[in-house]
């Protein structure tokens, strides 16, 4: 997705006692498409798109367990829940045969703060219903480990636009990413006047990266074969810019506050 600019463990204390016989962050196929392409049907079983009721899609966000979704705050601040709809989307942005749902109610970080800073850029939604994990085309991502802070292999993936003109893309599409250096990235954004702090995670390559339309929707890592929450699609300058590499909402850095609102009436699938 070559992109513009878009305004967008200590172990997880889950009470496994309520988890269904699930295993988080499978991929439901053998092997993937990857460099900016299409993503395989059943690569990416937890992705989720939003709809506005008026003007259409909008934005990503990640299945975590049976009836929540993590996405990007700015993605919802001060939006009515019942103006969009949560699309199960695997693949296809206008799959006829998708799930869809209005949300029973949002969550925002309660010290998220908009553009042009994006702190604490995350935020949830509640099904209004819970999924069965029986459907073996739905299985939610994994979240990571507090102890997850550096990444050897990312991949963004999205519905957001793939060229400096397009609008939508009709297919899923991922993109492998390199994590960039922390302090680095922190010279680059204080120059600008943009703040980048250690709940952010830097990630880009050379004419590839996300853009509009992407924000709120998954970066992830494999690991041991399954595929973990590494970030959430936040912000970035230029799209496709090696100089200004796209930024992501670091997921172990909200965990806890994860846990504590993304429970109620939630069955967590189990960490491999």
């Amino acid at each position: 997705m070559n992109l513009p600019v878009f305004t967008a463990f200590i172990l997880l204390c889950v009470d496994f006692s309520k988890s269904e016989e699930c295993v988080c962050g499978k991929e439901l196929i053998g092997k993937r498409i990857i460099g900016g392409q299409r993503a395989k049907s059943g690569a990416f079983p937890f992705n989720v798109a939003l709809f506005d009721n008026e003007t259409g899609y909008f934005c990503g966000g990640s299945l975590i367990n049976n009836i929540w979704v993590i996405t990007a705050a700015h993605c919802l601040d001060e939006r009515d829940p019942k103006s969009f709809t949560i699309s199960i989307s695997f693949t296809k942005l206008h799959d006829p045969n998708a799930k869809k749902f209005v949300a029973e109610k949002t969550i925002v970080h309660p010290d998220y703060v908009p553009a042009p800073k994006f702190l604490h850029d995350i935020a949830l939604i509640k099904l209004p219903e819970a999924l069965s994990f029986n459907d073996s085309k739905v299985n939610p991502v994994c979240l990571p480990t507090k102890s997850m802070i550096h990444f050897s292999n990312l991949i963004a993936i999205g519905f957001g636009i793939t060229s400096r003109f397009s609008s939508a893309s009709e297919n899923l599409m991922e993109v492998p990413l390199i994590e960039r250096n922390q302090t680095e990235c922190k010279i680059i954004y204080n120059k600008l006047y943009v703040r980048f702090t250690d709940e952010h995670i830097c990630a880009n390559q050379e004419g590839k990266d996300v853009c509009n339309g992407d924000s709120g929707g998954p970066l992830i890592t494999k690991l041991r074969g399954h595929l973990y929450l590494a970030g959430c699609t936040s912000w970035g300058i230029l799209c496709g810019s090696y100089q200004y590499p796209s930024v992501f909402t670091r997921i172990s850095s909200y965990l806890g506050w994860i846990e504590k609102n993304a429970s109620e009436d939630a069955k967590w699938c189990k960490s491999p």
